[in-house]
């Protein structure tokens, strides 16, 4: 009998990953028999490209990333989306709301991180993922983007769970209409391009492979994780997953620490 799922998009911090950011053998192992009975692997994360291919070097295989909460898709080595947002909206957000609330801006494309300045967040970020950020003037990367035409794939900050509550409320505002946002962690705080979320990325990876998004399973932990199960065929939900993920998810497997992926896979999939 064909499997019921041809499509397994995965979040990985608080999902993939347990607590020490490292894939279980028994999580290992469930891919690797998804994966040999023709099932495609997904990972979709608010990661950067680099911080991805650490998860896949543990898991044994490369996988379709989904990185920057999908804005930058690659499949076989190949990129095959780049959703980015116009530069500007970088020096207006340094000027709005990183200024005012004195934490440093962080912004993506493609493989490279930039930060308006260090703080402790960006140094334990640069220890988690292994890569060192680049200290810039945003006016002159902007300046640049511009000349490029190109833009950030996301942008985001890492502060206190409290100050992040702030911006959170304050990008509801109208004037920022044209960004979406989300929480991947509770001092974490993504802003992407209009409409660009994890599950547009599942339908372009869909699309890209011609598979049906109702043969799709995800699973994942946070808000950045919504659109992502809502699109799916099946959503699951961690048992860490935030309450609101919990109650839009088709099912509920057990925590980061106690193998829910792994158990997931092998009741819904693989079964």
């Amino acid at each position: 009998m064909a499997n019921k799922y041809e499509l397994i998009c995965l979040d990985l911090d608080g999902t993939l990953l347990d607590s020490r950011k490292k894939v279980s053998p028994g999580a290992k192992e469930a891919l690797y028999r998804a994966r040999r009975e023709g099932i495609h692997i997904a990972l979709l994360s608010g990661r950067m490209p680099h911080a991805i291919r650490i998860v896949e070097e543990q898991i044994g295989f490369s996988c379709i990333e989904g990185s920057m909460a999908g804005t930058y898709i690659t499949m076989n080595g190949r990129c095959i989306c780049d959703d980015t947002m116009p530069p500007y909206r970088m020096t207006e957000i340094l000027e709005r709301l990183a200024d005012k609330y004195n934490v440093p801006l962080w912004a993506y494309k493609g493989n490279n991180w930039y930060v308006s300045r260090e703080d402790a967040y960006t140094r334990r970020e640069c220890g988690l993922i292994s890569f060192q950020s680049q200290t810039v003037d945003f006016y002159k990367l902007r300046q640049r983007f511009e000349q490029e035409k190109t833009g950030p794939n996301k942008l985001l900050f890492g502060t206190d769970a409290q100050t992040i509550d702030k911006i959170r409320k304050e990008l509801e505002d109208p004037q920022y209409a044209m960004l979406d946002f989300a929480r991947s962690d509770a001092e974490y705080l993504e802003i992407l391009p209009k409409g660009a979320n994890k599950g547009r990325a599942l339908l372009t990876i869909c699309d890209k492979l011609q598979i049906d998004p109702e043969r799709t399973l995800a699973i994942g932990d946070q808000e950045l994780d919504i659109e992502m199960l809502e699109t799916a065929g099946f959503g699951v939900a961690m048992g860490n997953a935030t309450e609101k993920i919990k109650k839009i998810a088709d099912a509920v497997t057990d925590t980061n620490e106690e193998d829910g992926v792994a158990k997931a896979i092998c009741r819904y999939v693989l079964a």
